[in-house]
């Protein structure tokens, strides 16, 4: 398996299991180490500490997800400005009848 960040790691098995990994050895095998899937036996190869990305290196991710944002956000705006021009009303009997099956 290739290097992955903790909060990868945390993100797809609990941050119980990336805790215990912090304290394995390297270059043996340990465990059982526990996950949000159960537990694991697992092989600690190398350990590096965080490092902080150049911007180069993120930029493009970086507008992507400012570009996401800045769309999302003007979605929400445009949702909000159009429900103030609607009023809802909503026929509980009809809605009933709907989710149940059963005739008006």
């Amino acid at each position: 398996m290739t290097l992955e960040p903790g909060d990868l790691v945390g993100r797809r098995f609990g941050p119980e299991f990336v805790d215990g990994l912090a304290k394995l050895p390297t270059g043996a095998w340990s465990g059982p180490v526990r996950s949000a899937f159960g537990f694991h036996l697992v092989l600690v190869s190398e350990k590096r500490p965080a490092e902080q990305p150049a911007l180069a290196e993120v930029r493009a991710i970086v507008a992507r997800d400012y570009a996401v944002e800045r769309r999302e956000s003007a979605n929400r705006e445009l949702y909000k400005r159009l429900r103030a021009e609607y009023r809802i009303e909503i026929d509980e009997e009809a809605l009933r009848a709907a989710v149940t099956g059963e005739p008006r």
